[in-house]
């Protein structure tokens, strides 16, 4: 997927998302709605394309706040701003000590999603996709041993990632208080990689509130 295509994509994106609002189920009012909430989560991803290929998973954090709009009913468009920690591990073995390496990533993203919720009093689930653009603005790398480094090993260089274009996709519930709504999601994202773009997987799970 090559950045140059994400304009006419977005634009498309966007076209999708509000008509599945106007086609939503309305009050009898026919008044659209606004929500803002805020999501705390975890990031379990790793990073891949190239010589970053089979590396293992990193944990890191996640918070941020989305805007909610849409009709009473089925379908809503939920642009979010999201800080996420992303990144890769690796293991080998290096003068007779267990080396890993880490690649830390701090990435800003705005996944735009459309999001379908089952009308419920109490417990609604929740089904969620949509493109997601990130933009890496912390970039690290580390040796980790159990023992000494080798005095011959070079700390790595920290790998040349930029802005990039993906997929999420997840499910959740909320779950509705008298002050608010609690939320729980649960996300897969995809950023292919190409030519000389590294790209990323992995999962997320958040908690947030909303009014």
């Amino acid at each position: 997927m090559q950045l140059s295509n994400f304009p006419r994509r977005l634009v498309f994106f966007c076209l999708l998302a509000v008509g599945a609002c106007l086609v939503s189920p309305r009050s009898a009012q026919g008044q659209t709605t606004t929500n803002v909430g805020v999501r705390l989560g975890v990031a379990s991803m790793t990073i891949d394309g190239g010589a970053q290929n089979s590396r293992g998973r990193r944990t890191g954090g996640l918070g941020g706040g989305y805007v909610r709009f849409g009709a009473p009913g089925w379908f809503s468009f939920q642009p979010e701003l999201l800080y996420v920690q992303k990144g890769a591990s690796k293991e080998f073995r290096a003068g007779g000590t267990t080396v890993t390496e880490v690649d830390k990533l701090g990435v800003i993203e705005i996944p735009l999603l459309v999001r379908m919720k089952v009308p419920s009093t109490k417990l609604s689930p929740t089904l969620s996709a949509g493109p997601v653009v990130g933009h890496v603005v912390r970039s690290a790398s580390a040796l980790e041993a159990e023992g000494p480094l080798p005095d011959d090993l070079a700390p790595p260089v920290p790998s040349n990632i930029g802005a990039g274009l993906g997929l999420m996709i997840g499910a959740g519930v909320n779950v509705q208080l008298s002050s608010g709504t609690f939320t729980v999601d649960a996300r897969y994202q995809m950023e292919p990689h190409a030519a000389q773009h590294v790209g990323n997987q992995g999962l997320t799970f958040t908690v947030g509130y909303e009014r």
